[in-house]
């Protein structure tokens, strides 16, 4: 219980904090994503986890004031076969030497695969597209953006314990009296709710990026042994296939116009002659 000669200070996130608290965030969004599975949310927190279990920034010591995290997902799945690319980083303005700071995240072991024969590389889960141009891609890619404006009430909503301390009135012969610290925890009901991080979508991008876009009008079997018919076909769904090649059939080269006169009239530029030389 928090008494009238405590104080609360509203001390920034330290590393292990920040570390769950990106975990947190990451749970509970996966968790809401239709397109994204249990296997696949696993192996993206396993990437997460990779990234910052021997990473110096995370320690208890650091301390990140005014914090912005950006967190990353990119899937991409083909039948059972999926891959998974996570990426973090961290911003803050407070501290010029470590202004933005990007944490690699490994991909995760493949734990489908059988167990390698010895001196051989480790299988590991692979970074997205995934290279089956006939398969159906379901991509699913999204980047989450959330800033610590208020520490304590992140600490309250995770469930983390505040440090208090409290100071004793001055013993005799003592000027000022002892700090003494102590951890409380607040229940989250009884505090106003967090601000719901920002969530933008990426995945249309990511399909253009690693294009996945495909012919959606197929020709019908036996066409390409009648020219006839494929001239018609190509003819009647050129705008489709442009669309899906990447080409704009609306775009033309400009044409060079002919040169013009004073007078606004087209001349032909003619070559001027040239007389024979005449060697003697």
């Amino acid at each position: 219980m928090q008494l009238s000669s405590e104080k609360v200070p509203n001390l920034p996130l330290n590393g292990q904090e920040v570390l769950r608290w990106i975990v947190w965030l990451a749970e509970q969004e996966l968790a809401r994503r239709p397109l994204v599975s249990p296997e696949q949310a696993k192996a993206a927190l396993l990437s997460l986890q990779n990234g910052v279990d021997h990473d110096s920034v995370f320690l208890a010591g650091q301390a990140w004031p005014n914090l912005k995290i950006e967190l990353t997902f990119k899937f991409d799945q083909v039948g059972p076969k999926f891959a998974v690319q996570v990426g973090l980083k961290l911003e803050t303005r407070l501290l010029p030497p470590m202004r933005e700071y990007s944490v690699f995240c490994r991909p995760p072991l493949d734990t489908t695969v059988l167990p390698s024969p010895p001196r051989t590389p480790p299988q590991y889960i692979p970074e997205p597209p995934l290279s089956d141009p006939e398969g159906e891609h379901r991509v699913d890619a999204f980047m989450l953006e959330s800033r610590a404006t208020n520490p304590n009430l992140i600490r309250v909503h995770m469930g983390l314990p505040i440090r208090i301390g409290r100071q004793s009135p001055p013993e005799p012969g003592q000027l000022f009296g002892k700090f003494e610290y102590h951890n409380v925890e607040y229940s989250r009901e009884d505090n106003p709710p967090l601000d719901p991080p920002v969530i933008s979508e990426l995945g249309e991008h990511c399909r253009i990026v690693w294009n996945l876009r495909k012919v959606t009008t197929a020709p019908p079997p036996g066409l390409l042994v009648q020219p006839e018919k494929m001239l018609a076909f190509v003819t009647e769904h050129h705008e489709t296939i442009a669309k899906a090649s990447g080409f704009d059939p609306e775009e033309r080269r400009p044409t060079k116009a002919p040169a013009k006169n004073t007078k606004g009239r087209f001349v032909k530029k003619s070559v001027p002659e040239v007389e024979p030389v005449c060697r003697g």
